[in-house]
């Protein structure tokens, strides 16, 4: 029997089929690529481990923040050194975000302290540039804070307070300046002549220190203002804190405690600004250095006039309660000379110098029997404590009548219109309005100007109080 070819085992009869070989070799390749991967993976997590437990370091100049920021870095490499020593140094990419979260809450601290610098570098150069201009003690005390804390004030740089003394003192300002000249009578045929030169009233002065302080946009005037109040004394002296606080002393110690100043800050704050105590400090402290005088005295020839300026006569009457005195010259000649016509005063530079030669008007207080009141304070025209008078002059641009008013024994420029005159004291108006000025070469007397008597009851009576 003939031999039958022989048949191969194909592994068919067993349902398995022998893997083709570019099969195997894919399988073996993906494998390979795959720990590729993985072995790069790592790679790149060693790459972002190295760089991320190094962190730049700020260079600070608090010795907080120094030590805050050396601690921090220190604290972040001890842990995540330990981290990657037990994870064989290799870490997941939730590890890495964990790190990376670690290395920015360093990353904002240092971003805060080097801002705080910043400012603080800032108000440095600033005070350096211009010294004066600026608080020192309060950028000083703020400086040691941000040194000690790490955090400085943005509000740490403030203007300084003006010395408003010498600002007054220096500045040119004048309201209704005024000329007052006095006459002495002398020997051989001279006077003396006193001119006074004042820039302005007093109550023009005040308004004028507070529309400084309240204008000041940069709070420096009001600062000055305060750092002159709280350097007074507590209860002596003229600026003593109590004078202008007593109604703060709630318990009538007669001192101001530091809960009664803070308690008279916060209600001095609601009141009407023109009443608040700082600001009638300010008024009451300035004002001297606010009003300016000049003062001159020259000698000049006399000239020949009918009367005799060494001879005096006193005149003398009351009236409500006031007792007036006046000193006016002798009149000299008989009565069979012929009276000159008074040709008028003339004017010098402008206005009109009245009662030339004249004192002025006394005032005392008289009780009902005629005797003199000590003491007594007389009011007149919103002054206080007068003693007297006297019209100064006349200028015809603008129609008012310069007084002289000795208040507190202060000599007082004090303008009102001469329409206002008529309601002065009987015999006040009448050494006014009796005067005669030279208009365009012909004698007009202030009484025809002013328009004649008022009423027979004037409202300008000095008062008693």
């Amino acid at each position: 029997m003939a031999m039958e070819d022989p048949i191969l085992f194909t592994g068919k009869e067993l349902n398995f089929e022998v893997p083709k070989m570019t099969e195997l070799a894919s399988a073996e390749q993906r494998l390979r690529d795959k720990i590729t991967k993985q072995e790069d993976l790592q790679t790149k997590y060693q790459d972002e481990i190295r760089k991320n437990i190094n962190i730049d370091t700020q260079a600070l100049v608090s010795d907080f923040s120094r030590t805050q920021q050396y601690e921090a870095v220190k604290a972040f490499q001890d842990k995540w050194t330990k981290i990657v020593k037990e994870r064989g140094n290799k870490l997941t990419s939730d590890d890495l975000l964990d790190m990376e979260r670690d290395k920015a809450g360093i990353s904002n601290l240092q971003n805060e302290w080097q801002s705080s610098q910043k400012l603080w570098e800032h108000d440095q150069a600033l005070i350096k540039q211009s010294p004066g201009d600026f608080d020192i003690a309060k950028f000083t005390a703020d400086t040691d804070a941000f040194l000690s804390t790490g955090q400085y004030k943005p509000n740490s740089l403030e203007y300084s307070g003006i010395n408003m003394e010498d600002y007054f003192s220096g500045e040119r300002w004048s309201g209704s300046a005024a000329t007052l000249e006095d006459v002495a009578a002398g020997a051989n045929g001279f006077d003396t002549y006193t001119t006074k030169t004042v820039n302005a009233t007093p109550e023009e002065a005040k308004k004028h220190i507070l529309q400084v302080v309240l204008s000041d946009a940069t709070g420096r005037a009001l600062k000055g203002v305060m750092r002159d109040f709280m350097n007074e004394p507590e209860t002596e002296g003229e600026f003593a804190k109590i004078k202008y606080l007593k109604d703060f002393d709630t318990d009538n110690s007669g001192t101001i405690s530091s809960s009664e100043m803070a308690a008279a800050n916060v209600k001095m704050s609601s009141r009407n600004i023109l009443t608040n105590p700082i600001l009638q400090y300010a008024q009451d402290k300035y004002l001297s250095s606010v009003l300016k005088e000049k003062v001159t005295t020259d000698k000049r020839r006399r000239a020949n006039t009918p009367t005799d300026p060494t001879a005096y006569a006193t005149k003398s009457w009351d009236e409500d309660g006031v007792h007036y005195t006046q000193k006016v010259p002798a009149t000299e000649g008989s009565g069979d000379k012929k009276e000159k016509v008074d040709p008028g005063i003339k004017p010098v530079n402008g206005k009109y110098l009245l009662n030339k030669g004249e004192a002025g008007i006394t005032f005392t207080a008289v009780d009902k029997k005629g005797r003199t009141v000590p003491n007594a304070k007389i009011d007149f025209l919103g002054y206080s404590k007068v003693s007297s008078v006297k019209a100064y002059s006349y200028n015809p641009a603008d129609k008012t009548v310069t007084l002289t008013i000795i208040s507190k024994g202060n000599s007082i420029p004090h303008p009102i219109p001469i329409e206002e005159v008529p309601d002065l004291p009987e015999d006040i108006k009448n050494t006014i309005l009796d005067q005669v000025v030279n208009i365009d070469d012909k004698p007009v007397k202030l009484r025809d100007i002013a328009g004649g008597d008022a009423a027979e009851t004037p409202t300008n009576k000095p008062k008693l109080y």
